[in-house]
């Protein structure tokens, strides 16, 4: 009789298969067809730039995600049609962590099933209803930290999205809305400040959180985003 494998803990597995990862990033695509669970780990993208081997000219950004993708992807920089061209392939994706939309990745970000978003998304906003699909199933959203904060009108329209339960946010400038999130977005459950406030916020931020327990100042400083995905 064969002996049964050995059976490592996921986490252990991860973190070899994320070491092999990054020593040898042309080899992902045949990592990814190890095991199921090698698919379901978060796919890691790098900048060309730093890391040339694993976009060579022959080699399409998405071409390694044909097998089963990942349901959540994390794109820390691409060029200008990567991230059309990865979610033309990954179309089930549910959690998107993304640095840079443009208007022509949009039609593309609309059509998946997300739950999880940290990315720009007033461009979102701008571009489609707030009552369009791709937001009804939002449960998390990552307000990213260049968002222009001066349109509440584009805002107010996280109050129609029927599955919002966290929102959070990194410049502290969003703090005098923040009243109107827990007021508009009625299946808010937790509003979180990844930031810390300064002296000219403080009483403001105090004041939120003395009214609505759902209210909760974090320091980033204290998270390694990346390192997480």
């Amino acid at each position: 009789m064969e002996a049964s494998p050995s059976v490592l803990p996921a986490e252990l597995e991860c973190r070899i298969f994320e070491i092999c990862a990054h020593s040898q990033p042309k080899f992902i695509p045949e990592l990814m067809l190890v095991a199921r669970r090698f698919k379901d780990w978060c796919v890691r993208f790098f900048p060309s730039q730093t890391c040339p081997e694993f976009f060579p000219p022959s080699f399409s950004p998405a071409q390694h995600l044909l097998y089963e993708p990942a349901p959540g992807i994390c794109i820390c920089a691409t060029s200008p049609n990567t991230l059309t061209s990865i979610l033309s392939v990954c179309t089930g994706v549910e959690n998107l962590w993304t640095a840079n939309i443009q208007v022509h990745d949009i039609p593309s970000i609309a059509c998946l099933p997300l739950k999880h978003f940290r990315g720009p998304l007033q461009i979102l906003l701008k571009s489609l209803l707030p009552t369009h699909r791709v937001f009804s199933q939002m449960t998390h959203i990552e307000l990213h930290s260049d968002e222009p904060v001066d349109d509440m009108k584009i805002w107010s329209a996280l109050g129609d999205f029927p599955q919002l339960t966290h929102l959070s946010f990194h410049d502290e400038e969003f703090i005098p809305l923040c009243s109107d999130f827990l007021e508009t977005c009625k299946s808010l459950a937790v509003l979180v400040a990844l930031t810390p406030i300064e002296e000219s916020s403080k009483a403001g931020a105090e004041a939120i959180a003395a009214q609505d327990v759902r209210f909760v100042v974090m320091n980033r400083g204290a998270f390694g985003f990346l390192k997480d995905w």
